[in-house]
C-alpha cells in the first residue's frame, strides 16, 4: 500500500511543479531616470496607471540625475506617464517592453514646461 501512496505523491508533486513553471513568466527591468532641470519639483510617475514614484526631487548635476526608479515587468506593451502638477507639465509614451532590460531617461525643460523621453537598452554610466 505504501508504494502506491509514494507514486501518487510523486505524480502530484510533478504536476504542481509543471503548473508553477507555466505560471511563472520571466520579467525584465524597466528603469526610469528623472534627469535634468528638476528643482524641488513634485513628480508623479506611472506605468500602466500604477504609480511607481510620487515625490519631490531635485537634480544632482554632478551625475545629471534627480531620481532613479526600477520595476520588473514581463514583456508586453506599456504606457509611461510623468506629470509635474504645479507646472502643468505632463507627457506620456507607449512602448513595447521586449526580453531585455530597458532604460528610459526623462528630461524636463523648465522653461518650456515639457518632458522628453529617450530609450536605451544599456544603462547610463554616471560618475
Amino acid at each position: 500500500m505504501k508504494p502506491i501512496f509514494a507514486i501518487l505523491f510523486l505524480i502530484c508533486l510533478n504536476h504542481n511543479c509543471k503548473e508553477m513553471q507555466v505560471n511563472q513568466q520571466k520579467t525584465y527591468i524597466i528603469q526610469t531616470d528623472l534627469e535634468n532641470d528638476y528643482d524641488s519639483d513634485f513628480v508623479i510617475e506611472k506605468i500602466n496607471g500604477e504609480t511607481i514614484f510620487s515625490g519631490e526631487i531635485t537634480t544632482d548635476y554632478t551625475i545629471s540625475l534627480a531620481k532613479m526608479n526600477k520595476v520588473s515587468k514581463a514583456p508586453g506593451q506599456y504606457s509611461l506617464s510623468v506629470e509635474i502638477p504645479h507646472s502643468s507639465a505632463k507627457a506620456e509614451t507607449t512602448f513595447i517592453h521586449t526580453e531585455k532590460d530597458v532604460y528610459i531617461g526623462i528630461k524636463y525643460s523648465r522653461n518650456d514646461r515639457k518632458l522628453f523621453f529617450h530609450f536605451s537598452y544599456t544603462p547610463t554610466i554616471r560618475d
